[in-house]
């Protein structure tokens, strides 16, 4: 693939658009961009096609150059690509992680008025009018939630990057080999320390914990003994009194009476029991150590604590049509679980499973009649994420029954409030006490063993969050 743009941001722009339009095909592009002219060529085999855009970038709706620019762009390459393709994806010229983000951009330009959020999403970046109106809803209830915190509001991530097997489509830092899992003690030793220091950090910024949120990884991989006595540290240096306390549980068999009673005695009020499919012979083939029997029998279990409890789906896993996606859908949503996160299968190059699939826009409409499922069945979306080479170019999307939604998820994906992290890949990030300061971000090592080799980099990162 050969692209040629005037810069090097643009010039990525146009990679990830040649993603999200051509699936990773092989083509050639020739870009030539001015001020107030885009002009898009693109070469594929003996094939040539070319667009332009012509139009003067209209400030009053993008108020920044460069936000106007990329929309034109994006427009032209999009005109250009539907030659070949006669497709365009469902965020259309919408290519970044985070797409609510440019949602809430726009309402605020429009004083909050909806209508005119989801009509620009459709006209300037090409989203399908149920993206755009899904981005809007979103957006929406991230402002009413972004009102309800206040300065110096925080909340705490608790990394277990350990897992009882590895998953074939994982790209997660988590490990399942013997002599990582070894180091869990030691580990936990470790990340207490840093729950320490981070303690002082936050009570000196004077804000709320909002919520505590242990992921992996699985872990539900620690013992009972372990999950006390990493929540009774919490306890005890003043972290656990947060409104939500989430332990990600994780895989359906590392749950068990002893560790749920363990959750519930500190305080813990949600977890995550996630199947990903009830498909047995796609856990199988996925290297997932459990059936859909030990899901069933660990909702059960934990419907006796009265937890709020989300459960994790993958639409398109390897050998799986729609229709048993959809099976899966329906299954878990009969359980009534307080939150069901419905994910897109990512194809990420550090996970075993990287074969290329024929594109299908049947799992597009599968996952449209899992939203409406969701729906109908009382839950609504609130919080929403993209990945790169995502089958069918979609989301992974959180619903939520109503006071449930999980505050930490919609924090964390929008940058609401101070993140603080502890554990192997964990990334503090600290909100600007100024407007127009940018977040600040600090990073833990991303591997256990270089985390526990390197205890003076979490003491660095500390001292310097102290000292903003």
């Amino acid at each position: 693939m050969e692209i040629l743009c005037e810069t090097e941001a643009r010039r990525l722009f146009c990679y990830h658009l040649a993603q999200a339009f051509f699936h990773g095909e092989a083509a050639d592009f020739s870009i030539a961009a001015s001020l107030f002219e885009n002009k898009v060529r693109i070469s594929l085999g003996k094939k040539e096609k070319s667009a332009a855009f012509e139009a003067e970038i209209d400030l009053s709706l993008h108020g920044e150059r460069g936000r106007g620019e990329n929309a034109a762009l994006g427009l032209a390459f999009a005109k250009a690509a539907r030659d070949f393709t006669a497709y365009v994806p469902p965020y259309g010229t919408l290519i970044g992680v985070r797409p609510v983000k440019v949602a809430r951009f726009y309402l605020k330009r429009f004083s909050f008025d909806g209508d005119c959020v989801k009509t620009l999403l459709q006209r300037e970046f090409l989203v399908a009018e149920e993206k755009a109106a899904l981005l809007t809803e979103l957006a929406l209830l991230e402002e009413e939630f972004d009102r309800s915190l206040s300065q110096g509001d925080s909340m705490l991530y608790l990394s277990i990057p350990f897992c009882p097997s590895r998953c074939s489509y994982c790209s997660f830092i988590s490990s399942a080999a013997p002599s990582h899992l070894a180091l869990i003690p030691r580990y936990l030793e470790q990340m207490k320390q840093e729950i320490s220091l981070t303690a002082r950090v936050i009570e000196k910024r004077k804000g709320s914990l909002r919520a505590v949120y242990m992921g992996g990884g699985t872990p539900g991989i620690l013992s009972a003994e372990q999950l006390r006595d990493v929540l009774s540290h919490l306890k005890k240096e003043g972290l656990g009194q947060a409104e939500e306390y989430c332990v990600e549980l994780g895989r359906p068999d590392t749950v068990n009476r002893e560790k749920l009673e363990a959750l519930k005695e500190a305080g813990v009020n949600r977890i995550s029991i996630n199947p990903q499919t009830t498909c047995d012979e796609t856990l199988s083939l996925i290297g997932r150590h459990h059936t859909a029997k030990d899901f069933f029998d660990a909702m059960a279990l934990a419907k006796e604590y009265d937890f709020a409890v989300n459960c994790d789906l993958i639409s398109a896993l390897p050998g799986e049509t729609p229709d048993v996606f959809l099976r899966s859908v329906k299954e878990v949503l009969a359980l009534e679980s307080a939150n069901v996160t419905l994910h897109a299968l990512c194809k990420k190059k550090s996970a075993t499973d990287r074969e290329s699939r024929a594109f299908s826009t049947a799992f597009q409409e599968a996952v449209s009649h899992a939203h409406r499922l969701c729906i109908n069945a009382g839950l609504r979306p609130y919080y929403l994420y993209r990945q790169k080479m995502t089958e069918g170019d979609l989301e992974n999307l959180g619903f939520a029954r109503p006071g449930t939604i999980g505050a930490y998820n919609l924090a964390m994906m929008e940058d609401l409030c101070d993140i603080f992290a502890c554990g192997a890949g964990g990334i503090s990030k600290l909100l600007p006490r100024e407007a127009g300061g940018r977040i600040r971000r600090f990073s833990n090592y991303k591997y256990p063993f270089e985390y526990l080799d390197h205890p003076e980099k979490i003491r660095e990162n500390l001292e310097e969050m102290d000292s903003l």
